[in-house]
């Protein structure tokens, strides 16, 4: 099973990001009226294709092989962004930095520390393990099973201290369910689903209504987009800064913490059912695959 769960994984992440569909962000203010020849109205961003990210993380890894050393098999469990902390700090740390694609999208005070608006993000409960090491033993290529990437809107108001609590301020928009992940070169890719929405809201905006995705030849706002056949889901592509790990276990059993810092991009899709179809046939053709060879 170990040669074929890539394999599924890759599949799995290739459908949910191909055909990636354009969004927008509705935050129910107009921040900036010179966006609104650009924006879908003046409460609105313009289109894109997906939210660029930087994100700060903390990685306890486990020698779960009791063998003295970090290596394939053994375990980890991360921690990142507002999930670390919810200070100023920890926002400047872990924000979406940019919306890429479309055709110069209007903003309406996105990323505007003195008068605008972020969306940031906290990561939980993202577990999985050691897949393999490199030609040094601390550079580990990870496997993810699961884990909960939550987002948040935050409005700004000016420049704080960096240690200010900004938990009051921080606006949960929705949940995204992390249902795998793997390495690919010197990325990680993450896809899931969002079925989950904040209770609050934005500017009087509801929260599952915020984000809102390109459907046929209309607009579903992502709350009607999580219940259709297909489902909401998202692909997420990151890469670590720097050197992943730095030191081997001290001793058998023992558990390493690890500060990371990432940068990457999320997109969305509504899956069409023919898509859904060819990803269930190709899993089974795996899964062949692996009774053949048994």
């Amino acid at each position: 099973m170990k040669k074929i769960l890539p394999l599924a994984l890759v599949a799995l992440l290739t459908a949910g990001t191909a055909s990636a569909d354009s969004i927008y962000i509705n935050v129910g203010h107009d921040y900036d009226s010179g966006d609104n020849a650009q924006s879908v109205n003046t409460t609105s961003t313009g289109w894109f294709d997906a939210l660029q990210f930087t994100y700060d993380s903390e990685t306890v890894f486990s020698d779960a092989d009791n063998n003295g050393f970090f290596t394939a098999g053994d375990t980890f469990s991360s921690t990142a962004g507002m999930g670390l902390a919810q200070t100023f700090a920890a926002l400047n740390g872990s924000v979406t930095t940019n919306l890429n694609g479309g055709f110069f999208p209007g903003e309406n005070g996105f990323g505007d520390v003195n008068e605008g608006w972020a969306i940031t993000f906290g990561i939980t409960n993202l577990t999985g393990q050691v897949i393999s090491t490199g030609p040094n033993p601390t550079d580990l290529s990870l496997q993810y099973n699961s884990g909960t990437l939550s987002m948040y809107f935050y409005e700004y108001e000016g420049i704080l201290a960096p240690n200010a609590d900004i938990s009051g301020d921080l606006v949960h928009v929705l949940d995204m369910n992390i249902f795998g992940g793997a390495p690919d070169g010197d990325s990680t890719n993450f896809a899931g689903n969002i079925t989950t929405f904040g209770a609050d809201t934005v500017n009087g905006v509801a929260a599952g209504n915020v984000f809102n995705i390109a459907y046929g030849n209309g607009v579903k706002t992502f709350a009607e987009a999580s219940v259709l056949d297909g489902g909401l889901r998202f692909g997420m592509s990151n890469d670590t800064q720097g050197s992943l790990f730095g030191a081997y276990a001290d001793g058998v059993g023992s558990t390493q913490k690890v500060n990371g810092q990432h940068e990457g991009s999320v997109a969305f899709e509504v899956p069409e059912p023919t898509s859904l179809a060819i990803l269930g046939l190709g899993l089974l053709g795996f899964a062949g695959t692996r009774r053949r060879k048994a």
